[in-house]
């Protein structure tokens, strides 16, 4: 287990968010140079697979990517 700490605003979400192959994927961001992961480039891996070696924790459990979902009264449900 590897733990990255620092102070507010020193880039540790940036670079969790690049180890995790969401920049620049899904944040807009450009990529220059290498990042590898078991010698691999982290561009090169599939959707998805890097998940089975890195994630997340929050500090705070409401700021996970995780949202609750709600459910809303659709028209089409409603009888007439």
């Amino acid at each position: 287990m590897i733990v990255i700490t620092g102070l507010s605003g020193c880039g540790k979400t940036t670079l969790t968010r690049i180890l995790n192959g969401l920049i620049p994927n899904h944040y807009e961001g450009d990529l220059d140079g290498e990042v590898k992961l078991f010698d691999k480039n982290l561009l090169d891996y599939e959707k998805g697979e890097l998940a089975k070696y890195i994630g997340n924790v929050f500090q705070n459990p409401s700021d996970q990517f995780l949202l609750p979902l709600r459910k809303k009264k659709s028209p089409l449900s409603e009888k007439t």
